[in-house]
């Protein structure tokens, strides 16, 4: 994930790739610790940020994208936060939120 962000860093543009990927990228982080998940809500949570990295690609004129990733941001937060509250000695949560502060750049 660090070599994602270093290797992405200042790639915003109209197209909304960076974010997009940003998204995914994080994702796939919280995904990683699924197993340590116990929120029966996260491949919910999991398919609906998902479905916004995908659909802020398709029209990049489209002045909803802030409303959706914002929602896809706390949909994030909140999972980082039932992570931490549950395993909280977990180190690599640490990186999930060091990338997810990454996609405000």
């Amino acid at each position: 994930m660090d070599n994602w962000v270093k290797s992405n860093r200042g790639q915003m543009n109209l197209s909304h790739d960076y974010t997009s990927k940003g998204l995914k990228a994080t994702v796939d982080a919280i995904d990683s610790f699924s197993t340590k998940l116990s929120n029966d809500n996260w491949e919910s949570q999991k398919a609906s940020i998902l479905n916004v990295a995908n659909q802020i690609t398709i029209n990049p004129y489209s002045t909803r994208h802030a409303d959706w990733v914002s929602v896809a941001f706390k949909k994030i937060s909140k999972s980082i936060e039932m992570l931490n509250r549950q395993h909280p000695t977990s180190n690599h949560l640490i990186h999930c939120l060091c990338i997810f502060g990454t996609l405000r750049y």
